[in-house]
């Protein structure tokens, strides 16, 4: 999740904006220039992203170098993070909701066609933010990696279609498609009572485990029903057999 901290601008200009509310009379003038300066921030972040974003596959790329020329790769997270600014940026005024619409549709269907580890439902963590691919290698360099399956990455990811199902009419049922077929307890390692960092399904490879807040936060972000996971007692659902890593290959062989 390493550009964690480039792609949440925009939600915190959303918070910021909004907290300023009304002005008294007093202070009108400066909290009204307060909130000029937040809502050009927006725009220039949003406008970021429009440079980043592809236009036929609706994935916004992990950079963008100062010529202007995008970064072939892309992660979970940038595609997470698009989605849920796309929609802070309609409720700024920045763009109109069709034009919402139009550009999460195309993301939906990119989602809807790229390839995932089954049966986890989940997301590999770098593709070609052009076509969608998964990546074996790395594009700057050629060097080959080992495609994973990131938790919290995949966490930012069903966090952007929970905020698009819950707040887009009509893609709200593609939205909660994708995200029900995304299965968080393959990650569960009940010896540790913790969320594993991530699974290479080439390799086997898990390392255990996220803290206590990172495992908590990863199930707020996934869970159906919003509740705290990994506590047998507090989240039954969410380590249930249907949601457990017996649903993928990751449980036999990475404990």
């Amino acid at each position: 999740m390493r550009n964690m901290t480039r792609k949440a601008p925009l939600l915190v200009l959303l918070i910021l904006v909004l907290t300023i509310g009304l002005p008294s009379a007093a202070a009108a003038q400066g909290n009204g220039d307060r909130q000029e300066v937040l809502q050009r921030y927006a725009r220039d972040t949003w406008a970021s992203f429009v440079a980043m974003t592809d236009s036929n596959s609706g994935l916004p790329a992990d950079s963008l170098k100062a010529d202007g020329t995008q970064s072939v790769e892309t992660s979970t997270t940038n595609i997470g993070a698009y989605m849920w600014s796309a929609l802070v940026a309609e409720q700024l005024g920045i763009i109109s909701h069709d034009e919402a619409v139009a550009r999460l549709d195309r993301t939906l269907h990119s989602l809807e066609t790229m390839e995932r580890h089954q049966p986890s439902g989940q997301y590999y963590n770098w593709y070609d933010h052009t076509t969608g691919a998964k990546l074996t290698y790395w594009p700057p360099t050629g060097a080959p990696i080992t495609p994973i399956l990131s938790s919290v990455d995949n966490g930012w990811l069903a966090t952007g279609l929970q905020v698009v199902a819950n707040s887009v009419p009509e893609l709200s049922a593609r939205a909660k498609a994708l995200f029900d077929s995304m299965h968080f307890g393959f990650y569960y390692r009940p010896d540790a009572n913790r969320i594993a960092f991530f699974y290479a399904p080439d390799t086997g490879e898990s390392p255990c485990c996220y803290d206590k807040d990172r495992t908590h936060m990863l199930g707020c972000a996934s869970y159906r029903d919003g509740a705290a996971v990994c506590s047998r007692r507090s989240c039954p659902h969410y380590l249930s057999p249907r949601n457990s890593g017996g649903r993928g290959a990751g449980r036999s062989t990475t404990r």
